[in-house]
This record gives C-alpha cells, sequence and structure tokens, in this order.
C-alpha cells in the first residue's frame, strides 16, 4: 500500500482505497486541488486529510442549503396560511346571515307599503281639488319622485367601505 517513506502512494492505491477509478483521482488533483507530490504519486496522509475536509465542508454546504430550504419552506406555508386567510375573509363578508336578511327585506317591504298607502291616500285627497291634468300629472310624479328618493335613501350603506366587490372570476 505504501512506499519505503511510509506515505507516498500511487494513484492507482489511492484509487483503490477510496474506491474510484484513477481518472477521479486525477480530477480531484487537477480540479479540487487534492494534493500531489508528483506524477502519479500522493502523500497518503495529505490525501486522505484532504478528502476529509472536503467532504467537511460539503456537509456543511448541505446543512446550510437544508437550512435555507427549511426556512423557505417555513415561509411558504405562512404566506399560504396568509392566502387562506384573506380567502376567508373574503368568503365571510360574502356571506349574509338568512334571518338578518329576511328581517331587513321585510322592513323594506314595510316601508315601501306605507309609501305606497301615503301615496294612494294624497294623491286620492290631492285629486279631488284638482281639475287641471297637467297639474295631476305634476303632482303624481313630484309624490313618486319623494318615494324614490325616500326609498334610495332609506337603502343606502352607511360607509362605502361596506361595499363588498364581487369577483366574477369566481363564479359568485
Amino acid at each position: 500500500m505504501s512506499t519505503t517513506t511510509g506515505n507516498i502512494v500511487s494513484v492507482e492505491v489511492l484509487a483503490k482505497f477510496f474506491k474510484k477509478d484513477v481518472r477521479t483521482i486525477q480530477y480531484w488533483a487537477s480540479e479540487l486541488g487534492m494534493p500531489k507530490l508528483g506524477r502519479g504519486e500522493y502523500d497518503f496522509v495529505e490525501c486522505c486529510q484532504w478528502r476529509n475536509e472536503y467532504l467537511e465542508k460539503e456537509i456543511e454546504k448541505l446543512k446550510l442549503g437544508d437550512e435555507t430550504l427549511y426556512k423557505l419552506e417555513q415561509e411558504g406555508a405562512q404566506l399560504t396560511n396568509q392566502m387562506r386567510k384573506v380567502k376567508l375573509m373574503k368568503e365571510l363578508q360574502r356571506v349574509v346571515d338568512r334571518d338578518l336578511a329576511n328581517i331587513a327585506w321585510a322592513n323594506e317591504i314595510t316601508s315601501l307599503r306605507s309609501s305606497l298607502d301615503a301615496l294612494e291616500y294624497n294623491l286620492t285627497m290631492a285629486l279631488k281639488n284638482l281639475h287641471d291634468e297637467e297639474k295631476k300629472r305634476e303632482l303624481i310624479k313630484k309624490n313618486i319622485r319623494e318615494i324614490k328618493n325616500q326609498l334610495g335613501n332609506e337603502l343606502r350603506f352607511n360607509e362605502p367601505d361596506e361595499i363588498v366587490e364581487v369577483d366574477n372570476d369566481e363564479g359568485v
């Protein structure tokens, strides 16, 4: 395995020891920096130390890569959770309690019915005394406009941010 000095070995001995081919050993020496004494001669102890250091550096690189990968995976999971929260919040804004909607709708219908009853009464009373057709039409239009304005004011949202935009891409 070694020569008379005890440390100098051939490329074939190193290849056999590291279980690699001769070309791999030569590549390590020429490209990766493994120590070489001369053509086909290597210091066995120095080569073993170099290989250990090289592998330790590779292990550190892999550890750093694993840590970076782990951090990226954690950040990705956090972003996914945040996106789910955003989507849930959007969905919650679109959900309306059925009972509350029915109560609100009933209140609006009651208000509309009251307005129509008042319109009918006011017009009946006013039209009895009016004989001019143009004035009758103007009175009817005026009362209808008032009811429309009243209904419009009752149906308005309190704040602009209460208006929920519907995303047509999601089929809603």
